[in-house]
């Protein structure tokens, strides 16, 4: 009953013993919130149901704060959030179509296989592809453990090896405000090489979100806990790019820090330009992705 509470009359606050509980918690697939609730709720005999208004498709809602929440959060008086870059300048910035860039192409390289490459010039602060986390495949955590079990039974079903493969090729580590597992995209984006010097990344992600005017971590906020998917595949031009530049983005956050092999993997590709995915020796024409004319439909 607190004024922090506002719009709503309480407000809770959770807190997981363990990363399997949160996993399980965050979960989007209703079925799989379903199926736990099923298997923890004793039957009643007096309903069909153990609850009158709670089970595993509602509890998908949990997951996402609704707009009445952002609105506190950046409006009132009381909010912690109302100074924090995600309200001073994302909102604004995000709802402003010109500062969206589709302006990309797809290249041949011989060493690298493809790269990614400005077809126009870019401004600086653009966005740039920001309808990747749209156009992608994920599987949150609790999917990608079944996925690793699935292939550890049934090693010969060589198709579903490739699939987690593929993940490990193209895809990316998730686990932030709510998201869990890998993602891969199948836009431009997914043929961004790294960058191996500070110098050379064109675009980051938006570390600001992240952090307060104190330089503290932020632990709540509606703005991100609502776009967790986007937020994890949203970059920013660092500065302007002129058209035929390569984008070069840093790896570096997509695996834990303390993770010495694949810091190893990326001291690799500094050195020798190579990746995980083999370079056929006959590529593809130039894919240009037709400029900020290409909207998603």
């Amino acid at each position: 009953d607190e004024p922090l509470a506002a719009p709503l009359d309480n407000t809770y606050i959770i807190l997981f013993a363990s990363y399997t509980t949160y996993y399980n918690f965050v979960e989007k697939n209703p079925t799989g919130n379903e199926l736990d609730f099923v298997h923890r709720m004793r039957r009643q005999p007096t309903q069909r149901t153990p609850t009158r208004f709670y089970d595993g498709y509602s509890h998908a809602k949990y997951n996402t704060p609704t707009r009445a929440w952002e609105n506190w959060f950046c409006e009132s008086e009381t909010s912690p959030g109302n100074d924090h870059y995600a309200c001073t300048t994302f909102l604004s910035d995000w709802y402003d179509s010109s500062k969206h860039s589709y302006s990309t192409q797809v290249t041949s390289d011989p060493i690298k296989g493809r790269s990614l490459h400005a077809s126009q010039d870019i401004a600086e602060g653009s966005y740039v592809l920001p309808y990747d986390s749209y156009l992608s495949l994920s599987l949150d955590r609790n999917q990608w453990n079944e996925l690793e079990d699935f292939i550890e039974m049934h090693p010969d079903a060589q198709m579903f090896t490739d699939l987690r493969d593929f993940f490990v090729a193209y895809g990316f580590g998730v686990n932030s405000y709510g998201t869990t597992g890998w993602s891969v995209s199948f836009t431009n984006n997914t043929f961004t090489n790294h960058a191996c010097t500070k110098e050379s990344a064109l675009v980051r992600p938006i570390a600001e979100l992240y952090t307060d005017a104190e330089g503290r971590d932020i632990l709540f906020s509606p703005i991100l806990q609502r776009r967790a998917r986007t937020m994890n595949q949203l970059v920013v031009a660092v500065r302007d790019v002129m058209a035929e530049e390569e984008i070069l983005m840093d790896y570096s956050p997509f695996h834990d820090a303390d993770d010495e092999e694949y810091t190893a993997f990326l001291q690799s590709i500094c050195e020798t330009g190579v990746g995980l995915i083999p370079v056929q020796e006959e590529m593809g024409e130039v894919d240009v992705d037709g400029g900020d004319d290409a909207l998603p439909s």
